[in-house]
């Protein structure tokens, strides 16, 4: 199955959200931007925010079964 990332990227607030194929919301989250860090920096710490939000859905769902 392939999954589809979306990323609303704004001065304040970071919108992440993460969609299967079927377009079912897998998690949605949102985050402050903090873009005064620079670019690099907001974009690794948007990407880990990112990666821990899927370790943690699938643990749920391996717990869920």
């Amino acid at each position: 199955m392939n999954y589809y990332v979306g990323i609303d990227l704004g001065g304040t607030n970071t919108k992440i959200g993460l969609v299967d194929e079927a377009g079912n919301i897998i998690f949605t989250t949102i985050v402050k931007t903090d873009s005064a860090e620079g670019f690099e920096k907001t974009v690794e710490r948007l990407s880990n925010i990112l990666k821990e939000q899927i370790k943690q859905k699938e643990n749920d769902l391996k717990d869920a079964k």
